[in-house]
């Protein structure tokens, strides 16, 4: 997790580091399949980033930009690419349970937290995100292009207490 601290603390190199990885990570690999796509003349890319990427949370500006371009950029290449037969799509995923989320689940405030955040009072799995992608990467979903899915259960805009001060009480 990136280190939770105010826009006018965050020093340069964690920026960059965040920004490298995570924005400029995903463009250069959408770059390399892309290429690939363009020659074949068909291709899916689906993009995952982060529910975060859609509000402001205290502490997690790095990362929610990061997160943010990849929704532009899967809009531009969507555009950009579409006459080829490449057709993209981005999913924003909340906090889900398990994967690399799974130390945080061993704290009962955050279980507790993100249990009740969503409206749909539960927390998606890597299951459900998994059979939203192998949807998104189907025939089915062949016209949903450019869009993001956002995947967090209804929690998005609900912030009712910021995620920081949960990391307090769960200390």
């Amino acid at each position: 997790m990136a280190p939770l601290v105010p826009p006018e603390k965050t020093k340069k190199e964690h920026f960059d580091k965040v920004i490298n990885v995570n924005l400029k990570g995903t463009f250069y690999v959408s770059q390399i399949f892309g290429k690939e796509m363009i020659e074949r003349k068909a291709g899916r890319i689906i993009s995952i980033f982060s529910h975060a990427a859609l509000f402001g949370e205290k502490g997690f500006l790095s990362y929610e930009v990061s997160k943010a371009g990849i929704i532009t950029m899967t809009r531009n290449h969507a555009f950009e690419w579409s006459q080829y037969g490449v057709t993209l799509c981005a999913i924003a995923p909340g906090f889900m349970a398990g994967g690399m989320n799974e130390p945080m689940l061993r704290k009962p405030a955050f279980v507790d937290y993100f249990s009740r955040k969503p409206p749909t009072e539960k927390m998606g799995t890597v299951e459900d995100l998994v059979a939203t992608i192998v949807f998104l990467a189907s025939p089915e979903a062949s016209y949903i292009n450019g869009e993001t899915v956002v995947f967090d259960g209804g929690m998005t805009g609900y912030v009712q207490e910021a995620l920081v001060d949960i990391i307090d009480k769960a200390k």
